[in-house]
């Protein structure tokens, strides 16, 4: 709200080695609007991201059960493209290899997801918090229409 009145906090949700990936190259670009642009581009761009993945052979998939996360992080970005998506977009290719081989940031993203899931009930993304309670959202209806009733309902 322009009052000032509202705060928010974007938190990742991830499921899996790729939402991982995506994460930390987006997180890559810190506090700053190239974290939203990020964000909304791999957004946009997911299905090419999917498409490149789902042409990766089964062993080398496979393969992944056996890396750390953060090998896992690197391969993922390797295989869909992400890193030299992100360097299209003025992430440089040296940075997201240091962000994509972050354990610490990993495990950050994983601890975010078990609490989330602890403390509320995550059914899809994305998902709002207000004041402690999961904003519900209807299929259907513009998300946006919703939330903004819930936050001057809040106020």
């Amino acid at each position: 709200m322009k009052n000032g009145n509202v705060s928010y906090e974007f938190r990742n949700f991830v499921r899996d080695p790729l939402d991982i990936s995506a994460s930390l190259i987006a997180r890559c670009a810190g506090a700053n609007p190239q974290f939203f642009a990020l964000t909304n581009g791999i957004y946009a761009d997911q299905t090419s991201f999917f498409e490149r993945l789902q042409a990766v052979p089964e062993q080398q998939l496979s393969a992944l059960q056996q890396m750390t996360p953060a090998q896992q992080a690197a391969k993922m970005a390797e295989y869909t493209g992400l890193q030299e998506w992100a360097a299209q977009r003025g992430l440089p290719s040296g940075k997201s290899s240091q962000c994509l081989g972050n354990q610490a940031e990993i495990e950050r993203l994983v601890q975010m997801v078990s609490e989330a899931s602890s403390q509320y009930t995550i059914e899809g993304t994305p998902t709002f918090v207000l004041n402690g309670e999961v904003v519900p959202i209807e299929v259907g209806t513009p998300t946006w229409t919703q939330l903004e009733a819930a936050i001057k309902k809040a106020l």
